[in-house]
């Protein structure tokens, strides 16, 4: 489980992201949100794998945690902010 402080943080950006801008804070939240169920399914895969034995089992293999399913979450996210910031940019530095 994260720690107050880790939680604190996030709360943080979650909460800078939706005042900043409704849209980006919308897609950051999902980011979140799907970064937590691909993180919760592979901590209860690790919780429920057999412990490991040496060193080198100690890198994770994408075949154990795929991070793909966060693409579409991410794409979504950097897109708010792009478009957030040439909203903001002014006529000449576009």
């Amino acid at each position: 489980m994260p720690s107050a402080r880790s939680r604190a943080q996030l709360s943080f950006y979650l909460a800078w992201t939706a005042a900043e801008s409704q849209d980006v804070g919308q897609a950051y939240a999902a980011l979140i949100e799907k970064t937590r169920q691909v993180a919760g399914t592979a901590m209860k895969a690790a919780w429920e794998a057999n412990p490991i034995s040496s060193d080198a089992e100690m890198s994770i293999p994408r075949t154990v945690v795929d991070l793909a399913p966060l693409n579409q979450a991410e794409d979504a996210y950097m897109r708010a902010v792009i478009r957030h910031l040439a909203a903001l940019a002014p006529w000449w530095a576009r």
